[in-house]
């Protein structure tokens, strides 16, 4: 680490400067508190209607100030966490929301053929999203229709845009996407 002289206090391999109950790492920066970093569901609700993601081939889900996502493996709980870090990231790339970065800073899904549903009837992979505001019930609806060609595998999926993407974006602007690498059999020599 060519900082390391200058921060002689924190170890290189520290997360959050040690402060792991009540901190978020933020791309390598220092600790910021828990509740400076987190998807502003406070005040309101996010529904999210999904259509042939991953294993997800159609699924209505509300997510409020906690979430507890349980299920037997491939039933789609990471693939949920997945869609709010691709449509931030897609965001943060094409300020339009009309294309989908499948790689990017956040994560990498592969191509598009990937992540479309084996049991999808359709190439269109869709989102629905409305947000609710609990303190004055105003409510604002996006929703988000990709495309996938039969013919192109591409890292970057066009759509179209019905609804205020700003809206979508406030909602996930201090969205922070942790993922575990997941551990399988490998060789060592």
């Amino acid at each position: 680490d060519p900082l390391s002289s200058s921060y002689p206090h924190n170890s290189p391999y520290a997360f959050s400067e040690n402060r792991v109950i009540d901190g978020m790492e933020l791309e390598g920066a220092e600790y910021l508190s828990f509740h400076e970093a987190r998807v502003e569901f406070i005040s309101g609700r996010l529904y999210l209607k999904v259509e042939n993601f991953k294993s997800i081939v159609d699924k209505d889900i509300c997510l409020k100030n906690l979430n507890v996502l349980t299920g037997l493996n491939g039933s789609g709980k990471s693939s949920i966490l997945q869609i709010l870090a691709l449509l931030k990231q897609s965001i943060n790339n094409n300020e339009t929301g009309e294309k989908l970065f499948l790689f990017g800073n956040l994560l990498s899904l592969g191509k598009s053929k990937d992540i479309l549903s084996e049991y999808s009837t359709s190439n269109n992979i869709k989102f629905n999203i409305e947000l609710i505001n609990n303190e004055n019930n105003e409510s604002s609806t996006i929703n988000l229709n990709y495309s996938i060609n039969d013919y192109e595998n591409a890292d970057v999926i066009k759509g179209y845009v019905d609804g205020n993407i700003n809206d979508l974006r406030s909602v996930l602007n201090n969205l922070q996407y942790i993922q575990a690498d997941r551990i399988s059999p490998r060789s060592s020599y």
